[in-house]
């Protein structure tokens, strides 16, 4: 391959710099575990809750009625 391609270009290019170490942004798993704590339903299993319509919807309102009062 000649060194004028853009495949051979594009292989041997060198970052100038290197990325920072970042946390890793949580999951929408983890937002769920967090809206439990915050609205005291902790040990209740999220996908019990997921599973009954009417659960669900009462935990997604104590949610957004704790956050936006």
């Amino acid at each position: 391959m000649s060194d004028s391609r853009v495949a051979c270009r594009i292989s041997m290019v060198k970052p100038d710099e290197e990325r920072p170490l970042v946390r890793p942004r949580n999951g929408w798993e983890d937002n769920i575990k967090m809206d439990r704590k915050e609205v005291g339903r902790g040990s209740v299993d999220w996908t019990d809750i997921a599973e009954d319509r009417d659960r669900c919807r009462d935990f997604v309102n104590a949610v957004v009625n704790f956050r936006f009062p």
